[in-house]
């Protein structure tokens, strides 16, 4: 063979051999690129398969409950992040009721969301079919049981026979007493409302608030107005049917006014009775020791400072003059809250079972675990762990445990929720001295005669 072939045929060699590198090279990007394609293809399925829940609550900012459940709300969106990512929607106070209200309107509720129970506020979202019959959240649900619960809890998250909200806080109310204001004064604790007379001069004399109570959007007013009604002839009775008898002028509500509006005389109550009134302000006095009484609520003990707490005592709500029902045997209270969710959205094959999940989560005895560091008393059936809660909230469970009877707030029973928007309305107007007694309950008889 020539040389000149066999250049040629060296030449021919090396050109195959790298031709073969060149395709080879080509093989080996396209098949990382099919990898990188398999990879990303998975990726966007496994996001395309998460799940989004808008999740709606107002145990935020300013409640000392939100100090335990947002952490607790966040701790599960952690450890499910990877199937379902949460979008918390937290309004304080009465603000998460108009902004529930607004979005109703817009057809744009969350998938779950806290709301507040009794007929007044449930039946717009029921009237809306916007709510989920929970007894189908129970057949559902693998982890949360109707029996869960003693069934005096769902009175109040019923409308029309069908439950519609998992309760989740109960409350009573329980009047407590500056020990130590007490002492100084040389005072006893008033058992009647001619000694809370007494005792009331004697600290404003001394430049102190007998009572720290006011009303602002109707709060804390209107549960301190039925401590003082329910104990008169008819009080209690005549609310529990007023969705029936339609009937708020009685002379047990007029009896229960003029009451308040002679404590206001009287200068029990912080002169401005709206800067003091609502949530907000509702133990700050009594927290400086600048009021000497206070008619409490659970949800409130966390703001108590220790130092105050510790020389508050429980004792029954005073008796007014013509009662029939004594306070050692009645408490105001009830739930006031629960876990509602959409109907829409619990009828979407994706969501459905997150929402299960979560819901379950939201009533489960962790979650209650938590909210009894913060004085919540629990709707549900759960023992709590009495070493780990506040020494005031004990004290105030041992007190109303022996009250025989809880009676839920004319507020929960009234026939719709314009009604209760005037009845708050009114009841700022009777606590600040704008309107009498009688002017009072024809204004909120005016609001019942129109509810629909």
């Amino acid at each position: 063979m020539s040389k000149r072939v066999l250049k040629l045929l060296c030449l021919t060699i090396i050109m195959i051999f790298s031709l073969a590198v060149i395709l080879s090279g080509c093989g080996s990007d396209n098949d990382t690129s099919s990898s990188d394609t398999g990879t990303k293809a998975a990726s966007d399925d496994q996001s395309a398969r998460k799940v989004t829940l808008r999740y709606a609550y107002n145990w935020t900012t300013g409640d000392s409950k939100g100090q335990y459940y947002e952490p607790a709300l966040k701790s599960y969106m952690e450890k499910n992040k990877d199937t379902v990512e949460i979008s918390l929607e937290g309004t304080p106070g009465m603000e998460h009721k108009d902004k529930i209200k607004v979005d109703l309107a817009g057809n744009n509720l969350p998938d779950v969301f806290m709301y507040w129970t009794g007929e007044a506020d449930l039946k717009p979202l029921v009237d809306g079919d916007t709510i989920l019959d929970m007894d189908e959240f129970f057949s559902a649900s693998k982890n949360t049981k109707k029996e869960q619960w003693n069934e005096g809890a769902f009175s109040s998250s019923k409308v029309g026979g069908k439950l519609f909200t998992l309760p989740v806080e109960s409350f009573k109310g329980f009047f407590l007493c500056n020990k130590a204001l007490f002492e100084k004064y040389k005072l006893q604790y008033p058992k009647t409302y001619a000694e809370l007379k007494t005792v009331s001069k004697v600290f404003i004399e001394n430049g102190i608030v007998p009572i720290n109570m006011a009303s602002k959007g109707g709060n804390p007013g209107h549960l301190f107005l039925n401590a003082v009604g329910y104990q008169l002839k008819d009080g209690w009775k005549d609310s529990q049917t007023i969705a029936q008898t339609k009937k708020y002028n009685t002379e047990s509500n007029l009896n229960a006014a003029k009451i308040i509006d002679e404590m206001r005389k009287e200068k029990m109550f912080p002169s401005d009775t709206i800067a003091n009134g609502d949530w907000g302000p509702a133990v700050a006095l009594y927290n400086e020791q600048k009021a000497a009484m206070v008619y409490c609520f659970p949800w409130k003990i966390g703001d108590i400072k220790k130092e105050i707490a510790d020389v508050s005592e429980v004792v029954p709500f005073p008796k007014m003059e013509g009662a029939e029902l004594s306070t050692d045997d009645f408490a105001i209270g009830g739930v006031s809250m629960g876990v509602l969710i959409n109907k829409k959205s619990f009828a979407d094959a994706s969501k459905k079972q997150a929402i299960i999940d979560f819901v379950d989560y939201l009533v489960s005895d962790a979650m209650f675990t938590e909210l009894g560091k913060a004085s919540m008393m629990p709707a549900k059936n759960v023992k709590l762990d009495a070493s780990q809660l506040n020494a005031l909230f004990v004290k105030a469970v041992d007190f109303t445990s022996t009250q025989k009877f809880t009676y839920d707030p004319t507020w929960a029973l009234f026939p719709g929720s314009d009604t209760t928007q005037s009845y708050a309305d009114a009841l700022d107007e009777l606590f600040a001295g704008a309107i009498t007694p009688e002017q009072y309950v024809e204004k909120v008889q005016t609001a019942v005669d129109s509810a629909k």
